[in-house]
């Protein structure tokens, strides 16, 4: 009797060794990810029409959230069609030169990818706020 008593409980004396292992063994992993990441850092994300940093794709193309605002802004009231641009059309985009020309800042917005179509009207985001 006192071997079988011995017996399971040294079995669940061994589950949690092995449960009190795992743990020790992910954090070993996550420290060793962490000494890992300060030599592996990923490069930032950078605007695609004006360099300055980005945090994700918006209406289809890595932008900024100025950019961002600039493109849905002109879409919305539709004042993108009377941009002009008083060069040649090939002005350089910078975070500096951004406001600049519109006509230029537009035109790259819709190089580096960004839809006109996916911006949505008022009533399209008011409806999708009630829904939330």
């Amino acid at each position: 009797m006192v071997a079988s008593a011995q017996t399971p409980s040294s079995s669940s004396g061994n589950s949690k060794a092995a449960v009190q292992e795992q743990p020790e063994q992910s954090s070993n992993l996550s420290s060793t990810q962490n000494s890992d990441s300060p030599t592996k850092t990923k490069p930032p994300k950078l605007c695609q029409v004006c360099g300055d940093k980005a945090k994700s794709f918006h209406f289809g193309g890595l932008s900024c959230d100025s950019c961002k605002a600039f493109f849905r802004r002109s879409v919305h009231n539709d004042a993108y069609k009377g941009f002009h641009c008083v060069y040649q059309r090939n002005c350089e985009i910078s975070i500096s030169s951004r406001k600049s020309c519109q006509a230029c800042r537009f035109k790259k917005c819709l190089a580096i990818g960004m839809e006109t179509n996916w911006v949505m009207t008022e009533e399209e985001r008011s409806q999708l706020q009630k829904q939330r």
